[in-house]
Order: structure tokens, then sequence, then C-alpha cells
């Protein structure tokens, strides 16, 4: 078991136990998504801490930090949309960015900039996967995104495929067809590509968390926590850690059994 499902039970309500424990994972994995970042100055890019971060969805604050000592922030428990983050610093210009958030979580950077004069110009906020991702495989990515938010699967994949084919070894594209084949319902071919992002370099441990849904759609609960545990060891303070941990760790006050 992952879980002691008297934890999750309702007073005055039974369930089957193994409808709950697919019930919990699968609203611990799919129902929740993150926005991960962090903030830089412009040009030396080192952190800056203890910036105000805000996030905004359809222009209404829906939470706001600061920024650590590395100059990071997570914004956790989120359900999929689109929002907005928004920096303030002292003797900076306030910077923000848009950020569509869907079945994974997102990582971005935001730079701050000195306040401009008349002769010069204020870069945009970009993207963390432009620093690490070759610009003509990040603009096939983001084709392929832009499909998947129109749902055409069909046209995601054929931008996925080329982005895979000018960057074999680019762990986060064999990430993104997988779950451009996972929405599609071609499960073992979502299963062979998630494998192969697991396998390459990847910044975005979420391939753990797909994996594991498709582990518990056959009931495979042993690569369940598998996977679970490899996205806690590679995302310990990730968006949802702590309810993986409660999931595969549960608290139990029931006094041990008297000898």
């Amino acid at each position: 078991m992952i879980a002691n499902l008297d934890l999750f039970a309702e007073p005055g309500r039974s369930y089957d136990g193994g409808m709950l424990t697919s019930f919990l994972m699968m609203t611990l994995l799919t129902q929740f998504v993150g926005i991960e970042g962090q903030v830089r100055i412009a040009g030396n890019r080192g952190p800056v801490r203890f910036a105000r971060v805000e996030l905004l969805r359809s222009t209404i604050p829906v939470d706001q930090q600061y920024t650590d000592f590395d100059g990071r922030f997570r914004f956790g428990f989120l359900p999929p949309g689109q929002y907005m983050v928004v920096v303030e610093y002292q003797g900076y210009d306030r910077a923000a960015q848009d950020v569509d958030v869907m079945t994974q979580s997102e990582l971005v950077m935001i730079e701050l900039r000195a306040p401009r004069t008349s002769s010069q110009r204020l870069a945009p906020t970009v993207s963390v996967d432009e620093y690490l991702t070759p610009k003509n495989v990040q603009k096939e990515l983001d084709r392929a995104r832009k499909e998947m938010k129109r749902k055409r699967w069909v046209k995601a994949e054929e931008f996925t495929r080329r982005a895979i084919e000018m960057a074999p070894d680019d762990g986060d594209s064999y990430h993104v067809l997988a779950v451009v084949l996972f929405e599609e319902g071609r499960f073992d071919e979502a299963e062979a590509m998630a494998l192969k992002a697991n396998d390459r370099p990847h910044r975005i441990a979420d391939v753990h968390l797909l994996l594991a849904k498709l582990y518990l759609r056959n009931g495979n609960s042993a690569a369940l926590r598998e996977q679970l545990e490899s996205y806690l060891k590679e995302a310990p303070n990730g968006p949802i850690s702590d309810r993986i941990r409660q999931a595969l760790n549960p608290r139990t006050d029931q006094p041990s059994p008297r000898r």
C-alpha cells in the first residue's frame, strides 16, 4: 500500500481501498502544477535576494512571496491555466512574464534591469529554456506547445519529433513528445518516450510524474513508487513534493500494539 487509507476516509463514508488509492494518486498527479523560477540581474546574471514576486491570474492576485538567497521562488498547487509573474525590486524596473501552465510545472527566468535611459532598450524577459536549449530546438518546442494548447496533437507531435531530430540527446524534447502521446491515448509509446527522456539530461522532474501516471493506469504499484521517489530526488522542493511524501510515507497516530 502506498498510503494508509484511513487518513483519507470521510466520516460516515466507506471506500474500496484500491479505488481510493487510485483516486488519491490520480488527484495527486494530475490536479496541480507549479511555477518555479529565479530572478537575476541582467548582464552579470547575479541572483536577486528578497525580490517581491507576485502571481496573478486574469489580473487577480493569486499569491506573493520573496525570493530566497539564491533568487529563487516557487508557486505550487496551481490549477492549469494562464498566469503572470510580476517582480519588483528597489532600484530596478518592474518585470513581468506570462506563463502558460498545462500538464507540467514551468521553469522561468526573469531578469531585472536598471531604469532605462533614452539611449537604452529594455530587452524582454525570457524563459530559462532559452539559456539551456538551442534556439532552433526551442523554436520547434514552442510551436509544439502552442499546438498542444489547441489540442492539435498531430501537429504537436510533428514539431516535437523535429526538435528531437535536431537534438537527439535533449531529454526534455522526449518528455514533451511523451505528454503528446499520453494525451492521444497512445500509452505504450508515451512510456517509451518518457523512459528515453529519463535516460537523457532533462531539467524538469515532471517526467517522473508522467511515468507515475502511466504505471498507475496499469496497476504497477512498485514502478509507481519508484517514479515518485525519483521525482523527490530531483525536485525535493517541487510543487507537490510534500504531498508525495505524505502519500508514500503516511503518518500513523495509532498506538503500537501492547505485548
